[in-house]
């Protein structure tokens, strides 16, 4: 049986259930074909298990444990702080390591992410300065740190998304032709529920539109989804979602707010009270909920940038916005021509066309 060591920063518990729920996902997998696992987790405390999973920390893994009884190390979102001191300290000992890119690791954050709500108290000058001179030594960091390892063919970078791979190399100027033989494209898989049932639109809705977005964060484009209302007065939108925005500006009459936190498996049946789904987004390595409300097969509204454009490649049900036209985006049009005969494409985020290429992928490196 092979033995897989995971580093990641956080990972979910019994007591918080939601960080890096996403990497859980594919490692209950992972297990059911065979894998022996154990999660480093950088901000565990102590062991435990979650739902078959065993979990360890730092401290706990460096007294009982050697990097060289596993046979492949993967590393989610890779930090200096942690992933790359662990790694570089026990480099000699690790057999092979895979990089998961997931997107804010490698990318210039202020570049790339937009700027927070005038609310966010978090944001200032100073905090942009220091951001910006870490990412520089972060980038030059990384670059020589992945190319070292490519080099040597004892890694292997999975990126979600085209879209990634490409910000990655403006980003970490590492040059194509050294990637090409050494990363695959592997989208998120999106949660079983969403490949296993489909949407099945109700008699009568509990309003037009639906969103699931946090609140506070700008990349998620809760003002888009508010303006886009008030261009919209005939059609009602219900917003859940937990965070502070609409606690400094109104929202238009005929949107709801729900300040809560929904569960993936309560998720679906409450899709089928909508007519369709508004999930804008200002920056995304992929945007997997999207992608599972896509799959599930309920119309979706989402932003015509590119990631969005290469992720909705092959559905039919979707309209795209421009978040910067939201005062004239009129989506009466779409929605009283929303076909809800229209095929669902179940294959794309499948578990075949993702989990189980990394299965593939993992196997592969293993036997190498």
């Amino acid at each position: 049986m092979s033995k897989i060591l995971i580093l990641t920063e956080d990972y979910p518990s019994n007591e918080n259930k939601y960080p890096s729920s996403f990497i859980h996902s594919r490692n209950l997998i992972y297990l059911k074909n065979g894998f022996e696992l154990l999660v480093l987790s950088f901000n565990a405390n102590k062991a435990y298990k979650y739902e078959g999973i065993d979990v360890i920390s730092l401290k706990e893994f460096e007294a009982d444990y050697q990097v060289s009884s596993f046979d492949l190390v993967l590393s989610h979102a890779p930090n200096l702080r942690h992933h790359v001191v662990f790694l570089n300290k026990h480099q000699k000992k690790i057999k092979k390591v895979v990089f998961f890119i997931h997107g804010h690791e490698v990318l210039k954050i202020n570049k790339y992410y937009p700027n927070p709500y005038s609310f966010d108290k978090n944001s200032s000058v100073t905090k942009d300065l220091l951001q910006n001179f870490y990412d520089t030594v972060k980038l030059l960091i990384l670059k020589r740190y992945f190319k070292s390892l490519l080099l040597k063919s004892k890694a292997h970078i999975v990126f979600v998304s085209e879209w990634m791979k490409t910000e990655f190399i403006k980003n970490v100027k590492i040059d194509d032709h050294i990637l090409r033989e050494r990363s695959s494209i592997i989208h998120n898989n999106i949660n079983e529920v969403f490949e296993v049932e489909s949407y099945i639109p109700a008699e009568k809705f509990l309003a037009d539109v639906i969103t699931i977005r946090p609140l506070d964060k700008s990349k998620y484009a809760i003002d888009v989804v508010a303006k886009i209302a008030e261009a919209n007065p005939n059609i009602t939108f219900h917003v859940y979602g937990k965070g502070e925005y609409f606690n400094h500006y109104q929202p238009p009459e005929n949107l709801v707010v729900f300040n809560q936190f929904l569960s993936q498996k309560e998720i679906p049946k409450l899709l089928n009270q909508y007519r369709c789904a508004l999930m804008p987004t200002r920056l995304d390595s992929q945007g997997v909920m999207m992608c599972e409300m896509a799959a599930y097969g309920i119309p979706l509204i989402t932003s015509n940038i590119s990631i969005c454009q290469e992720m909705m490649k092959g559905f039919s049900n979707t309209f795209f916005i421009h978040n910067d036209l939201t005062k004239n985006q009129d989506i009466t049009t779409f929605i009283s021509n929303i076909d809800f005969t229209k095929e669902i494409n179940k294959e794309k985020f499948s578990l075949k066309n993702t989990v189980f290429k990394e299965i593939d992928l993992i196997k592969k490196l293993i036997e190498d």
